[in-house]
């Protein structure tokens, strides 16, 4: 019996909707390249082999489905960038080797990171790489949602269903599927939901005096809905009014799987706060993350950012029902943020971020001091918020960790960017040009498993992950120029395609796809469930996904919205023209249910 995966697609200034079978064809070729990296409509192509992963494993993190907000095959033991062959896996006779990790300079990590704790384990095999990679790359439906002025797809999340839950920000007057939506004057948060079949459910926005963005979103397990972001003045986000401190203040608000308000809060001070990332435990807590400045509560009595005009990093800790358990602030003299939060099946956050200069995660005991520019941070606390542990990694150009996500096997893996070299504990990799995509898995106790870099001669990053439930990752972001991800060059159409790649638990390359215009494109959020990839986004000229072409409403420059650095550093909000959210959904497998592993 066959089964498929899927993939979903949203973006910025409008959104996309289509059905049809254009497919991937990820045959090995010669010298490990990909015999066709672009979609053929009506063309199906599948690839026989192991899913690299059990067929009764689960997802630890979330009943719902992996979430995910980021590879060239490197051998743990080999160069930077020496490329593992794809046609010696497909034939059995490759397996990556790892080597005892590089230890950590004192200021990374309390611990040598190259010996696990005896309770963390490295991660268990999930299948020989060798067997990836298979699978197949095909497009289901995609659409398209905006107006003349600009919309973005900040965060996406899924239940068990397949109903996908997006927020981010619009201008103006916008149709997300259930009827006008008008700004009040400047950008607007928005809330809506689709079915797996693309149908739409609920689309809801949420206005302020000034402007409010929606940044990130989760689901918990009774299919409970939390979104995050920022906002000035006066809002309401379907409860009682909330009024910002100063300039900018973080929220968090709730909603049930039907778009019904449960709670909402607000912190912040007289400065700028934000609301950048949010995360969901087994137990159903929740967890806010960002950055502030200056002074602020967030539950526990007010407290002051290190330097007056830099942002400190926050965390706050919240039960299902928006009871406040605990917060934590972290950073430096200069500019700190958490960008992503995952938890794991033990109840463990972990944020990664940016941090410029020194910052300490641990109330001053530990300072970890950027190389040059920012670096990323990788930090962990427990279910009760103690410290476990707090790393840095970066050179002397900006490093910064945008996604995390939690494999089958309790892997923990990030991505991002290097602008100069990075080592995560496998070996140096450096850019090779003016930024790179960065991917690295680690154990829960954070010793480093494995670690890659793709890229090419311009800006390439990766914004969004995703883990299913056999051992396989996801990856989006956006490139430029000619990258190879690990199956064969991908060449962008314009100034900065979208990417979708995706690898086995060692980071083994199985299949990778470009999508894009003659303009800028990004893939900004990706969701899996079971075997559906859900992908979103956003395109600023006329692309196809792999089905019917998705068309630009209006080509007028639009002024950027004032964001925090995530947004500005990802290239979603810029000046430019106006972009359109995407979506669509394609079959991301397409296996016999007898080559997985047993």
């Amino acid at each position: 019996m066959a089964c498929s995966g899927r993939i979903f697609a949203l973006g910025a200034a409008a959104v996309l909707l289509c059905a049809c079978h254009a497919l991937l064809s990820l045959g090995s070729g010669n010298g490990g390249s990909s015999t066709d990296h672009t979609a053929s409509v009506d063309a199906q192509v599948t690839i026989d082999g192991d899913i690299g992963g059990s067929a009764d494993a689960k997802v630890t993190t979330d009943t719902n489905g992996s979430l995910g907000d980021g590879a060239h095959d490197v051998r743990a033991d080999a160069p930077v960038d020496q490329a593992v062959p794809l046609d010696a896996m497909a034939e059995g006779i490759q397996t990556l080797d790892q080597t005892p990790d590089q230890p950590q300079t004192p200021d990374q990590t309390p611990t040598p990171d190259q010996t696990p704790t005896p309770d963390q384990p490295l991660p268990p095999d999930l299948g020989p790489d060798s067997a990836v990679p298979t699978g197949t790359l095909t497009h289901v439906w995609s659409f398209s949602k905006g107006n003349s002025w600009a919309e973005s797809v900040e965060g996406m999340a899924a239940d068990s269903a397949g109903n996908t839950y997006i927020t981010g920000y619009y201008w103006d007057t916008d149709d997300f599927g259930g009827g006008p939506l008008v700004s009040a004057g400047e950008a607007d948060v928005y809330v809506v939901s689709y079915s797996a079949s693309g149908t739409h459910r609920y689309s809801n926005h949420y206005v302020a005096a000034k402007s409010d963005t929606g940044t990130d979103v989760a689901m918990d397990g009774q299919g409970n809905v939390y979104v995050v972001g920022y906002f000035e003045g006066a809002a309401s986000f379907g409860g009682a009014t909330l009024t910002s401190n100063g300039n900018a203040d973080a929220f968090i608000a709730s909603y049930t799987s039907a778009g019904v308000h449960r709670w909402s809060k607000h912190y912040g001070g007289t400065s700028d706060d934000y609301g950048l990332a949010v995360a969901v435990d087994a137990s159903g807590n929740v967890f806010l993350g960002g950055a502030f400045r200056g002074t602020a509560d967030f539950g526990d009595g007010p407290v002051s950012s290190i330097k007056k005009n830099d942002d400190d990093g926050f965390i706050v800790a919240l039960t299902s029902t928006g009871g406040h358990r605990f917060s934590r602030t972290f950073g430096g003299t200069n500019l700190d943020e958490v960008t992503a939060m995952t938890s794991d099946a033990a109840g463990n956050l972990y944020l990664t971020g940016a941090f410029y200069g020194d910052a300490s995660f641990d109330a001053g005991t530990t300072t970890l001091n950027s190389a040059g520019q920012e670096d990323i941070f990788l930090a962990s606390y427990s279910a009760t918020g103690a410290h476990r542990f707090s790393k840095r990694f970066g050179g002397s150009g900006a490093e910064v960790g945008y996604t995390l996500a939690i494999g089958t096997g309790g892997q923990l893996y990030l991505a991002g960017k290097t602008e100069s070299s990075v080592d995560f504990g496998g070996g140096v990799l450096t850019s090779a040009g003016q930024g790179d995509v960065v991917l690295a898995s680690f154990t829960t106790a954070g010793a480093h498993c494995y670690s890659k870099r793709f890229g090419g001669g311009q800006h390439d990053v990766g914004i969004a992950l995703a883990a299913d439930a056999f051992g396989n990752i996801y990856l989006t972001g956006s490139f430029q120029g000619s990258v190879d991800f690990g199956g064969g060059p991908l060449t962008s159409k314009g100034s900065t395609d979208i990417f979708v790649a995706s690898y086995s638990s060692t980071l083994a390359h199985r299949f990778s796809k470009a999508f894009g215009s003659t303009d800028v494109d990004h893939g900004t959020g990706l969701a899996v469930v079971g075997l559906d990839l859900y992908l979103a986004g956003d395109f600023a000229n006329p692309m196809s996904l792999g089905g019917a072409q998705l068309s630009l409403v209006d080509g007028r420059l639009v002024r950027h919205v004032r964001g925090p650095l995530r947004a500005l550093r990802s290239g979603r909000v810029c000046q430019s023209r106006a972009r359109i959210p995407f979506a669509s959904r394609v079959s991301a497998c397409s296996i016999s249910s007898a080559s997985r592993k047993a």
